[in-house]
């Protein structure tokens, strides 16, 4: 299985993103290259990379899950982080 939940994580001042992908293995990298071309689709997150760089950001696989329930895996994790709240997270 390579469909679930992941979080990008700032190391320096604890903020996440959390995502989902139907090919998790592909995604970090994604991720990461179009934050290195200073193109990523989050500018949020884009910032912050901006200022922390590259090796203040980890990427984690939360949980593996099917592509049905991605959205409602997503979501849940989305609460349980706070990550639309700017203060601790990137998803707003």
């Amino acid at each position: 299985m390579d469909s679930g939940i992941y979080i990008i994580r700032n190391k320096k001042n604890g903020k996440v993103y959390i995502g989902q992908s139907r090919r998790l293995s592909n995604r970090q990298y994604m991720h990461f290259h179009t934050l290195e071309k200073g193109r990523h689709f989050n500018k949020h997150l884009q910032r912050s990379y901006n200022t922390y760089g590259a090796d203040s950001f980890t990427f984690e696989i939360l949980e593996y899950c099917g592509i049905d329930i991605l959205d409602e895996r997503e979501k849940y994790w989305i609460e349980q982080y706070d990550s639309v709240n700017c203060a601790h997270g990137y998803n707003n």
